[in-house]
C-alpha cells in the first residue's frame, strides 16, 4: 500500500471517514472519540476549550483547530454549521438555528464548501448586517454587506445549491504536494521593486 506524505493511503480512504454534526458537537460541547473509533487517551473533546486556546471565534478556524489539537489525519465531513458560521447558507429545515450545509476536510485540508444557498432577501440582508458589525468589530472574514446581492435576491432566486470544489487542493492531494504554489497554474506574483 503507497503512503503519501499526507499520511492517507487512497486505499484506507472509505475506512477513515467520520461525519461530524457540529450542532451536535457544540450542544454538548464534548464529543466521545470512541464513538467515533478513533484511538486517542483522552476519551472527551471539548470544542471551546480549543476555541479559548487558539484565540479563535467560532468560525472556519475551529475545524482546522479541530484537528491541530488531536493531530488527526483521517477524513472528515462537518454538518450542521451554526448559522453563523455560513452566513450565505439557508437555514435547516428541521433544525432551527443551523444550516444547510457541509464541508470536506481531507487530513487537515478543506477540499470543499457546499451548501443550499439562502434565498431570501431579507433575511440575507440581516445576515449582511451582523456580519458587517462583526467586520467592524474587527473580524477580517466577516463578510460586507453587499447590497447588489440583495436586490438581485428581490427578483428571485430559485432553490439553489452547490459545492465548490477547490480543484487546486484535490491537485496537491493527487500530486502530494505541500504547498499550494507548487499547483497554481497562475500563482500571484509580487512586483518587482
Amino acid at each position: 500500500m503507497v503512503e503519501t506524505s499526507y499520511g492517507i493511503a487512497p486505499a484506507r480512504w472509505a475506512t477513515r471517514y467520520w461525519a461530524v454534526d457540529l450542532a451536535l458537537l457544540l450542544g454538548i460541547r464534548r464529543v466521545c472519540f470512541f464513538l467515533l473509533s478513533l484511538a486517542t487517551s483522552d476519551s472527551l473533546f471539548s470544542p471551546f476549550s480549543i476555541c479559548i486556546k487558539q484565540r479563535l471565534r467560532l468560525n472556519g478556524n475551529f475545524q482546522t483547530s479541530f484537528y491541530d489539537e488531536k493531530d488527526l489525519e483521517l477524513i472528515l465531513v462537518w454538518i450542521n454549521h451554526p448559522g453563523i458560521m455560513s452566513p450565505l447558507a439557508k437555514y435547516h429545515r428541521s433544525k432551527p438555528g443551523l444550516t444547510e450545509c457541509f464541508e470536506l476536510f481531507l487530513n487537515k485540508r478543506e477540499l470543499c464548501n457546499a451548501y443550499t444557498e439562502l434565498n431570501d432577501p431579507v433575511v440575507q440582508r440581516e445576515r449582511f448586517a451582523n456580519q458587517l458589525k462583526d467586520r467592524q468589530s474587527g473580524d477580517d472574514e466577516a463578510m460586507a454587506l453587499d447590497e447588489t446581492f440583495c436586490t438581485a435576491l428581490e427578483y428571485g432566486l430559485p432553490p439553489t445549491g452547490g459545492c465548490g470544489l477547490g480543484i487546486d487542493r484535490l491537485t496537491m492531494l493527487l500530486t502530494d504536494s505541500q504547498n499550494i504554489k507548487e499547483v497554481l497554474l497562475f500563482p500571484a506574483m509580487k512586483p518587482q521593486d
